[in-house]
């Protein structure tokens, strides 16, 4: 009997540590998606803003699905990877929602060090679109790759000057979709906890990859 009652709690005591610990990883999951999609946004609306308008009308294009897709991909490394960091930083519970001033804490962060992070990503990014378009051979890739990493410093801060607006405002996205992400996540019921974390990260994520793919030109140019 006594061996039983020892058993009993130290059980129980392990499952509510594998919840804990269950709602910190779901919760810096979430992070990262949320925190990558806006990296696409970030870099979409930047380089549609910067593209050169082009004759006879002049007006703000969407980017081709190939150039759009490869450079989001950056975006999308440097928005998760940083988000996923800082937020891992910062987090350490995540059974209760976390401080009013935690998420602009990550987002302040977030706004900072995105922009730089993404431009340093980007001639890696570039090596496999030539390379997908046939501008690079595919023996040359290695080199090219190489070459990208020596070339990332310069890029890093060419870009990440004139991008420091659309990552702002993908921050202050951030700020508020973690917010609610996390209230969900850290909602007393198990399924609600569970579900609805993804299902709002989910949502959110798909209308702001959505928003940059579907949207006018012309409102994403003035967006940057």
């Amino acid at each position: 009997m006594p061996l039983r009652g020892r058993v009993g709690p130290a059980r129980g005591a392990v499952l509510t540590g594998h919840r804990r610990t269950g709602r910190r990883r779901r919760l810096l999951a979430c992070i990262f998606s949320y925190g990558g999609a806006l990296g696409v946004f970030a870099i979409i609306v930047s380089l549609v803003a910067r593209t050169k308008l082009q004759p006879p009308g002049y007006e703000p294009q969407h980017l081709e699905p190939t150039i759009a897709f490869f450079m989001s991909g950056s975006g999308l490394v440097a928005g998760g990877l940083v988000a996923w960091t800082l937020t891992a930083w910062l987090v350490q519970r995540a059974e209760h929602p976390q401080h009013p001033l935690a998420w602009p804490a990550v987002g302040l962060g977030y706004a900072i060090m995105v922009p730089f992070l993404t431009g340093a990503l980007a001639p890696v990014s570039l090596v496999f679109l030539n390379t997908t378009v046939g501008i690079t051979d595919t023996p040359a890739v290695v080199t090219s790759l190489a070459d990208s990493v020596f070339r990332a410093p310069r890029i890093a801060f060419e870009y990440g000057a004139l991008s420091l607006g659309p990552t702002a405002m993908a921050a202050v996205m951030f700020v508020i979709g973690a917010w609610v992400i996390d209230r969900a996540n850290s909602h007393p019921s198990i399924t609600v906890s569970r579900y609805g974390a993804f299902g709002v990260t989910a949502a959110l994520s798909v209308a702001v990859v959505g928003f940059v793919s579907l949207a006018p030109a012309a409102t994403i140019y003035r967006l940057g």
